[in-house]
């Protein structure tokens, strides 16, 4: 019976292309990344000689071991103008953000505004009588909240100790009420109306104003203005005649 030589029916792989060894077609070898095939025998014809081998996949850049550039725990890795560079964990409390020049992150601790405190929630438990067309202190007396006890309970005084902007909130209740009624925030000699309207059956009047207070000097005490007389009331769980302060996040 005839016999038919069909050669290889499939890639040879070699391995490493050596000097020495005969190559015949159809065997695939690595040079320098490459892998190549031969397409001619021979022997000592190094690829990728064109006339013996044809390229079958080139070798790719070499990228970065990132483990070589990340090196401590919490490392974090980034890219800059000349490849991949490593930021080093920052400390407890520190936030990340772009740097000034818009090239890199960086760590920065933040400072201020960071919290809303001084805080107040300030009640009166009693009674005070606001008597007619006279704008009247009152004095809660007693706190829910007084974070670094800057409201004095015995003079009705705030005197907060963070330089800011605070929002305070005022309100008076008591029996139901009929005319003009206003709720009063007095820093140093400048009155702050929060409420000033004519009501019917009111029970309860409030209002609120944002005030800069330089976290030194500056104090506040709080008012209400009745035209006809008036008694207002509180107790620790009524919340009818309160006080709400906090410092605004900036």
């Amino acid at each position: 019976m005839a016999e038919i030589n069909l050669g290889a029916i499939k890639f040879n792989w070699k391995g490493a292309y050596a000097g020495g060894t005969a190559y015949v077609v159809d065997d695939v070898v690595s040079s320098a990344g490459s892998s190549y095939v031969c397409i001619l025998a021979s022997t000592g014809n190094t690829p990728p000689n064109g006339t013996y081998w044809n390229l079958m996949a080139e070798a790719g850049t070499d990228g970065t071991d990132v483990l070589t550039t990340l090196t401590t725990t919490g490392d974090m890795l980034y890219r800059d103008g000349s490849g991949a560079q490593r930021l080093g964990i920052g400390t407890a409390g520190q936030e990340l953000k772009v740097n000034s020049g818009a090239t890199a992150p960086e760590w920065y601790t933040p400072t201020g505004g960071v919290d809303n405190t001084p805080i107040v929630l300030a009640y009166l438990n009693g009674a005070s009588t606001i008597p007619s067309n006279t704008a009247t202190q009152f004095i809660p007396n007693g706190t829910l909240i007084n974070t670094d006890t800057v409201y004095n309970t015995s003079t009705g005084v705030f005197t907060p100790n963070v330089a800011g902007y605070y929002r305070i909130r005022i309100q008076t209740g008591g029996a139901s009420y009929n005319g003009v009624a206003a709720v009063i925030i007095r820093v140093g000699a400048v009155d702050y109306y929060c409420k000033d309207e004519d009501v019917t059956s009111s029970y309860l009047e409030s209002g609120e104003r944002i005030i800069y207070f330089n976290g030194s000097s500056d104090a506040a005490t709080f008012r209400c203005f009745f035209t006809n007389g008036r008694s207002i009331s509180g107790n620790t769980t009524s919340g009818n005649t309160i006080v709400q302060i906090f410092k605004i996040i900036t």
